[in-house]
């Protein structure tokens, strides 16, 4: 896997923010509200996040692969995400940049560059995992968010300041648990018809970034591929500038197929 060969030598980066967390007043009565205006709210509050520019850390465990790497990251929704990965010593290993109609990849280590289509399975040339187009963008937009479709809510539990989702998601059940005072899913899970868990997340670390609360970590695992994929920030901008996605290829770059 590209992503692997790229940051096997690569080294953890753990910096401190100097903010400290914030809460957000919702103003509304949320245990006395019905569902839609609440699953509203917390679709409102995903959505308010436009642009976002970071650096940290991407770390990865798979049967395939394990490693980690820095990176610098620019990323506007719904339609652009543009991946730097770096070494020791801000050594450049790779470049990666998505869309909703292409992908490319190019590992700095071998000069040479993969594009196409950003379908899983060309997805997972580059990341040994199965994520699609929508979980990539999630995952680095600090975000966990609820079924597009949410005709399939069966449950709504207020639990100890969070809120407990549960949806019928196909054949699955999706579950989801919202702090209330950030209205952030913090964790979720979808289990198959036999009740394995297929994918688990988790958001860590809120704080809030020009008013809007975003987690500092957030990690997904697949248990029945053994797969675990985790990016952490160190710093973050939001909604605060027009991020740029220029990135160039060396013409003599070797082409791969994914």
């Amino acid at each position: 896997m590209w992503l692997a060969r790229l940051v096997a030598l690569t080294l953890p980066l753990t910096l401190a923010l100097s903010c400290a967390p914030k809460r957000m007043d919702v103003g509304v009565d949320l245990y006395h509200a019905p569902p839609p205006v609440v699953l509203k709210m917390i679709m409102e509050q995903g959505a308010r996040v436009r642009t976002l520019v970071g650096k940290g850390n991407l770390s990865f465990d798979s049967p395939e692969a394990a490693g980690s790497a820095f990176f610098w990251l620019a990323l506007r929704r719904p339609e652009s995400l543009l991946v730097k990965l770096h070494g020791p010593f801000g050594i450049s290993v790779g470049t990666f940049f998505l869309s909703r109609t292409r992908f490319v990849m190019y590992n700095a280590m071998e000069n040479s560059v993969m594009a196409g289509r950003p379908d899983p399975r060309a997805i997972r040339t580059v990341v040994p995992f199965d994520l699609t187009v929508d979980e990539v963008f999630n995952l680095f937009g600090g975000s966990l968010p609820l079924p597009s479709d949410t005709s399939g809510l069966r449950d709504m539990l207020y639990e100890d300041g969070q809120l407990h989702l549960k949806f019928v998601c196909g054949s699955e059940t999706c579950e989801y648990w919202v702090d209330l005072e950030d209205m952030l899913v913090t964790k979720l899970r979808r289990e198959n018809s036999s009740g394995e868990v297929l994918m688990e997340g988790e958001a860590e670390d809120v704080r809030e970034f020009n008013g809007i609360p975003l987690p500092r970590r957030v990690r997904l695992s697949l248990p029945q591929s053994s797969q675990f994929l985790s990016v952490y920030y160190s710093s973050l901008s939001v909604n605060q500038e027009d991020p740029s996605f220029a990135f160039s290829v060396p013409p003599g770059a070797r082409v791969r197929t994914p």
